[in-house]
């Protein structure tokens, strides 16, 4: 296993969100001990952002958030805002490894002045006096010069400030804010030290998700069209010789359908879950106290 075994993973007032949740999946997929600390502005910011609407209490929140990311009992850790006595807040017992994503220039600014006012400042601190790794991702535009200041400060204290500022390399032909997660998450991985196979995955997933056939056929959305393994349906009729993939899927299938089929079997069966809401009629917005 590369990188560290277990990680703190903090959520701060930021717009972005989804980035915190999605780093937080790629951990639990990597098989790491995620210590999980959220703001309340951060809570708010997420029910804004996104359906996922959490628990206050960190017990309920951690049992929670297993559910949500499938992640083994035990692997997520959750710690309310003055839980001084959890191993977060002591040199001896917090991870190696600490990122903050989103990070608000609020917590940014108490980072950098060592404040110590909430216990994700404090676990900042710990990892600073330390000498270990932090990761800061700040959302916020424009920067002013307090802002740059305190990015200056905790550079030259060895943090390493990791804006949420995707590329547009794979040249995208709409926005899916999927693919800026995965890209800002995969930054933030490879920094961390894990799994190249993850990073390459993510990666692939971008280059190939704007053309694939998955994505044509849920960005059609045609009434009446097949919703489950969509994109491997349609790759397969393409590769059958069919004639009519607009009437029948509401996309043509990609140029290269032979080499879209394994991704679109991947992201299908992904999105397997909403698919089966989609047939049935279901919503899945997730219910529950802030």
């Amino acid at each position: 296993m590369m990188g560290p075994k277990r990680i703190t993973l903090a959520m701060t007032g930021a717009s972005g969100a989804q980035y915190g949740l999605r780093l937080l999946d790629c951990l639990v997929q990597e098989e790491r001990e995620v210590h999980f600390l959220i703001s309340k502005a951060a809570q708010l910011v997420l029910a804004t952002e996104t359906d996922v609407l959490l628990p206050p209490k960190p017990q309920a929140m951690q049992q929670f958030l297993t559910e949500y990311t499938g992640a083994a009992a035990g692997q997520i850790r959750v710690y309310g805002k003055e839980d001084w006595m959890s191993s977060v807040a002591s040199g001896s017992g917090a991870p190696s490894a600490m990122v903050v994503v989103p990070c608000s220039t609020g917590t940014l600014s108490a980072i950098a002045t060592g404040a110590c006012n909430s216990l994700i400042e404090r676990a900042a601190d710990v990892v600073l006096k330390e000498r270990r790794q932090l990761i800061i991702v700040p959302r916020e535009a424009p920067y002013s010069s307090i802002h740059l200041e305190n990015m200056l400060k905790l550079s030259n204290m060895g943090a390493v400030i990791l804006p949420a500022s995707p590329g547009f390399y794979h040249q995208p032909q709409s926005i899916d804010f999927r693919k800026i997660c995965c890209r800002v998450g995969a930054s933030i991985i490879k920094r961390v030290g894990m799994n190249k196979t993850l990073i390459a995955t993510l990666l692939l997933s971008i280059v190939f998700s704007s053309g694939c056939a998955s994505v044509r056929t849920l960005d059609a959305a045609q009434a009446g069209a097949p919703v489950i393994y969509s994109g491997t349906r349609l790759d397969w009729y393409s590769l059958q010789g069919g004639c009519y993939p607009v009437e029948r899927f509401g996309a043509q299938a990609p140029k290269y359908a032979a080499l879209d089929l394994p991704f679109s079997l991947l992201l299908d069966t992904l999105l397997l879950p909403w698919a089966l809401a989609v047939e049935l009629g279901v919503g899945l917005t997730v219910q529950g106290g802030r």
